[in-house]
């Protein structure tokens, strides 16, 4: 192709600099999958699609709708929110001083919450559950070595805990309700 052009998409010519800049723009964390053979040929085929799609969405008139009116005003909002609060710090320093005493005089905003790790050792029925509980309880057999030995999941050996493994996010509050009925099970 000329002058840049790497695709044709409903007659209209996309170039690499629209490409780049879209690229440049992404968010950090898929920024990263950059650096994957076939992640940057996968983007552009995604790039493109957004121009078809967006092409066809012209063509059916959905550019004239009050809902496509109301969400461009969001984002227009949006994007003049960011340019000036970028445009607000673009010229703050703080000194290393500034930021010792705001962190010194704000230690509650600076607190990390609670967090509770969970362990679990998953078996087919309650008397199985009863009688592993009874051994780690009198001390015959530790709770790693009966979850390596009876589990049916073990998430430990691929390195996976419960708060790693995207299985489980409960609230403090979840967490208290869900020990109480199991300790009132037991």
């Amino acid at each position: 192709m000329k002058d840049g052009v790497i695709a044709v998409v409903a007659g209209k010519e996309i170039k690499q600099e629209e490409f780049d800049l879209f690229v440049e723009n992404l968010p950090q964390d898929r920024k990263a999958y950059l650096q994957y053979p076939g992640f940057k040929e996968r983007l552009l085929d995604q790039y493109l699609a957004l121009y078809t799609f967006s092409a066809d969405a012209v063509e059916q008139g959905l550019d004239k709708t009050e809902e496509f009116a109301r969400i461009l005003e969001n984002t227009r909002r949006d994007i003049l929110a960011q340019l000036a609060m970028r445009e607000a710090v673009k010229n703050v320093k703080v000194t290393e001083e500034e930021a010792k005493e705001y962190y010194e005089a704000n230690p509650n905003k600076f607190k990390k919450e609670e967090t509770v790790q969970a362990k679990h050792i998953l078996v087919e029925d309650e008397d199985k559950c009863t009688d592993i509980l009874n051994s780690i309880v009198s001390g015959e057999i530790s709770f790693e070595e009966a979850a390596k030995q009876h589990s049916t999941c073990h998430p430990d050996s691929r390195g996976e805990t419960l708060e790693n493994s995207g299985m489980v996010r409960w609230s403090k509050s979840l967490m208290r309700q869900h020990s109480q009925q199991n300790q009132a099970r037991l």
